[in-house]
């Protein structure tokens, strides 16, 4: 999971700096690092204490959810 989130961050600074239709700045990649360490921490907080199967999938489905939402609040504004 964390290397998937690394090769995900890298590829978007590779791409912000090759493609010019993807204009990130530095801001923008750090508010997506701090997404994916939310993300991957929350994942793994939740499978590691968490008992239950149900329950832990409720959490991790939680937390995924709340993760888009905020992405999609950054980046469009979905909540105005």
């Amino acid at each position: 999971m964390w290397l998937g989130a690394g090769t995900l961050l890298s590829t978007a600074m590779v791409a912000s700096a090759i493609v010019p239709a993807m204009d990130w700045g530095d801001e923008d990649i750090l508010a997506l690092a701090a997404l994916l360490l939310a993300l991957c921490g929350g994942v793994e907080l939740a499978v590691r204490t968490v008992p239950g199967r149900p329950a832990r999938t409720a959490a991790i489905l939680a937390i995924v959810t709340t993760v888009l939402l905020v992405f999609a609040e950054l980046a469009v504004g979905i909540l105005h």
